[in-house]
């Protein structure tokens, strides 16, 4: 029996418990803030819901491919997956230092609050979505973790889209409220990998 439980398959198994649990966490966490939030404009134009649809329809089909023979990434076996979870940790790690840095200023809803200040200091002197792109790495850990190359793609692609698109609603935002200043930030700032994206 043991012999089936090998470290790829620990990983994968460890990925999906680490899925629903961190899952479980974002979705309390909006849902508690838009509770203590009621009444704050909300400009992200559907975009949370588009994001939470990429998530759930790139682990529909990530998951099961994780347990299944077609498209496992064989080499190196178990190190795809060992690095996958060093992906997971330094992506969750960026998350939270984004949201700590943000700090009353990080909300679910895309809008403007009350003595609204524009971040720069931390991640945000370098790169404008921190925070997504912690998120983006989970991603990616989770599809390396998955040992698997269909995992891998969805795991990427999906949420990367939903993500741009939201990113693209938050610098409108952003750019209606603090015009000038926004632009010259944009201007020495990128996305989310500096000198690429």
């Amino acid at each position: 029996m043991w012999k089936y439980f090998t470290v790829s398959m620990i990983i994968r198994c460890l990925a999906v418990v680490f899925v629903y649990v961190w899952g479980a966490i974002e979705v309390f966490q909006q849902i508690k803030q838009s509770r203590q939030k009621r009444g704050q404009t909300n400009a992200d134009k559907g975009s949370l819901l588009l994001i939470y649809a990429a998530i759930f329809i790139a682990y529909g089909i990530g998951i099961p491919f994780a347990f299944l023979t077609f498209g496992r990434i064989t080499w190196g076996e178990p190190y795809p997956a060992i690095l996958g979870l060093a992906v997971i940790v330094a992506g969750v790690s960026i998350r939270f230092i984004a949201m700590r840095t943000l700090s009353r200023h990080f909300t679910y809803a895309v809008g403007i609050q009350e003595q609204h200040e524009l971040i720069e200091q931390g991640l945000y002197r370098f790169i404008r979505h921190p925070g997504y792109l912690g998120e983006l790495m989970v991603f990616l850990g989770i599809g390396l973790a998955f040992a698997n190359w269909i995992s891998l793609i969805v795991l990427c692609v999906c949420p990367f889209i939903a993500f741009r698109i939201r990113m693209n609603i938050e610098e409108k935002v952003l750019l209606d409220h603090f015009a000038a200043r926004y632009v010259e930030y944009q201007k020495r700032t990128w996305r989310l990998i500096p000198r690429l994206y």
